[in-house]
């Protein structure tokens, strides 16, 4: 240190090479705000606009970038999460334990079905791969009888079509309204304890119907298949009355 200006901060400033002392800079003036500079006071050259520009427009990229950036990552996370939601994966392991059954047990069960008792199973452990089943051979039943009689339908479509459209509009149907039924006397079964009660209960109409080519008298068919319904709205109903506390 080689002295202090009068009116002004010390000045600093290392000693010149060779002088003894460790060689650096300058000499630099540091002086309070609003004073005038001392001899050693060199003023900063002006920043040109073109400088700022350059700043500005680079601080506005990184900051549309930024922007970009974060709205890819929430899009891809909100379509990892509907991906997962559209996804099949779940449906078929919500809908898998009904339709994991051998066959014996759904021979079985129809033949539960011919007799008007409860259906027990349908409470305990119901399925729905037997009632689709029926649905299925009943619509196609139900498409060889309008063809064979030669019955012309009134709308337009296929016979395949409405015949799939009466069966499983009965199916879903009537499970719908029972399901009210249900709610409305507090009956221990859920929806599909009740589409499988309902399926299975179509079996021995669907019995009825597949002789209906053998039987020459109109009135012993209908006889027989009032009968089978009969039998199966009883099955149904002694199996919502064993379920209702």
């Amino acid at each position: 240190v080689t002295g202090v200006k009068a009116g002004a901060l010390p000045i600093w400033w290392f000693e010149a090479p060779g002088s003894g002392g460790f060689p650096g800079p300058a000499p630099m003036d540091f002086h309070p705000m609003g004073s005038p500079p001392g001899p050693g006071y060199a003023a900063a050259p002006p920043v040109s606009s073109s400088f700022l520009d350059g700043i500005k427009s680079q601080m506005t990229e990184h900051a549309m970038h930024y922007v970009a950036q974060e709205a890819v990552t929430q899009a891809k996370q909100k379509a990892t999460g509907l991906g997962r939601y559209l996804s099949i994966d779940w449906l078929t392991a919500m809908a898998q334990p009904y339709f994991t059954v051998d066959g014996p047990t759904v021979v079985k069960r129809m033949k539960m079905a011919l007799m008007p008792q409860p259906q027990g199973f349908a409470q305990q452990q119901p399925d729905l791969y037997g009632p689709l089943m029926l649905c299925f051979t009943m619509a196609l039943l139900i498409t060889t009888c309008i063809k064979s009689h030669g019955v012309k339908l009134a709308s337009e479509g296929t016979a395949v079509g409405t015949s799939l459209g009466v069966v499983f509009g009965y199916w879903w149907g009537s499970a719908a309204a029972l399901l009210v039924g249900t709610y409305a006397t507090d009956t221990q079964l859920s929806f599909s304890s009740v589409l499988c009660t309902l399926g299975y209960s179509m079996f021995p109409g669907m019995v009825v119907l597949s002789t209906a080519h053998f039987l020459q008298s109109s009135r012993l068919f209908w006889l027989l298949f009032f009968t089978a319904g009969a039998c199966s709205a009883v099955a149904v109903a002694r199996t919502f009355k064993e379920a209702t506390p």
